[in-house]
């Protein structure tokens, strides 16, 4: 966000992030001011990656304050450690098409279901959920 204000010093870029934070996200002023919440859940990599950067620009901790957890892995090699669960989509598509081509056999279970297994990626961004969480910087981390 550093090329929306160029030259910002003394604070003043973190006020204008947070500013535009909560234009662009009303959500996470939100879960930030609920101190019950340990965990974000994404929907998929991408999200996660940029809840990571918004969260640590703001001074969250990951996972000190809040865990994340992805649902896709995606974006295996993106900058910030983001744990996933792996649904091995690519490997179901895989047997998809192998079924309709008919060129080798896959293995179905009598109904036909082809099944994959699930993996969890650990890359650091979870741990357990505390008692009383508070956000680094107060209840109101995001506020302006």
């Amino acid at each position: 966000m550093p090329a929306y204000w160029p030259g910002t010093r003394d604070g003043r870029f973190e006020k204008r992030l947070r500013a535009q934070i909560v234009k662009e996200v009303p959500s996470m002023q939100n879960m930030l001011a609920d101190t019950k919440c340990t965990a974000v859940l994404a929907i998929n990599q991408w999200l996660a990656l940029n809840y990571h950067r918004f969260l640590t620009s703001l001074g969250v901790r990951i996972p000190g304050d809040l865990s994340i957890l992805s649902f896709d892995n995606y974006l295996p090699y993106a900058p910030h450690p983001v744990s996933t669960l792996d649904f091995r989509l690519e490997m179901l598509g895989y047997s998809t098409a192998h079924i309709f081509i008919n060129d080798i056999p896959v293995k179905a279970d009598r109904w036909g279901l082809i099944r994959t297994e699930s993996q969890y990626i650990d890359r650091g961004s979870l741990a357990p959920p505390r008692a009383g969480r508070t956000v680094t910087g107060g209840k109101r981390a995001l506020s302006s």
